[in-house]
């Protein structure tokens, strides 16, 4: 099955919330996965952006550290299911020859590969289901388990033309109508506002109608 390279994009916490927006986004084009991790996850990959030596070992460095003394070589991570919004990612391994699958989360997977420099990957059906381009949403997602955020829009005065909206601060996305969210989700993916678009395809998600679409 065909593998696209990703790459941290962008990585920005939640206005509220316990959480941040993670954009992988295609190493050689413009489609990306928007991703909510926690707060500890999100804060240990902007510690190995910025190469900032801890004093103290993390779970992700011990298992580093068998993996060298096994003679073991993590090879690359790879995004390889989506189900019910939630994104599977396995961590290739090999020793002696022999490849080995950790179960891990995208969060975990991602602060390992940059601690050892190593590939991110996600099947090209992943990105198909679940992406984005600049253009919106390459297809119509599965329901999404996103964390609610404050991220307010607000309709122009304009009633008859519905999709004549401009986002501001302060407004609850609960009140805007499906055809509006995916208006505003346009938006933000074309001013490459990838948080907004997280939080809208959150709210969009909850909808019961929306995943019929």
């Amino acid at each position: 099955m065909e593998e696209i390279e990703l790459e941290v994009a962008n990585l920005a916490p939640q206005t509220q919330g316990e959480a941040f927006n993670l954009i992988l986004k295609e190493k050689n084009g413009d489609r990306f996965l928007p991703v909510i991790i926690g707060l500890p996850e999100g804060r240990l990959i902007v510690i190995e952006q910025n190469r900032i030596a801890l004093k103290r070992p993390f779970a992700h460095d011990v298992l580093i550290q068998l993996c060298e003394k096994t003679d073991s070589v993590i090879e690359k991570v790879v995004i390889d299911d989506y189900k019910d919004g939630i994104f599977y990612v396995h961590i290739h391994i090999l020793r002696n020859g022999e490849l080995l699958l950790l179960d891990s989360r995208v969060s975990d997977a991602v602060v390992i590969a940059l601690k050892v420099g190593t590939p991110i990957f996600a099947l090209a059906s992943i990105i198909t289901a679940a992406g984005y381009t600049k253009d919106g949403r390459i297809a119509n997602p599965t329901r999404h388990a996103y964390d609610d955020d404050e991220i307010d829009f607000e309709p122009v005065e304009d009633e008859d033309d519905r999709k004549k909206l401009h986002f501001s601060e302060g407004m609850d996305l609960s009140i805007y109508t499906i055809d509006e969210l995916n208006e505003l989700l346009r938006q933000a993916i074309e001013t490459e506002n990838y948080e907004a678009a997280a939080m809208i395809d959150a709210e969009l998600n909850k909808r019961p109608d929306y995943a019929k679409e």
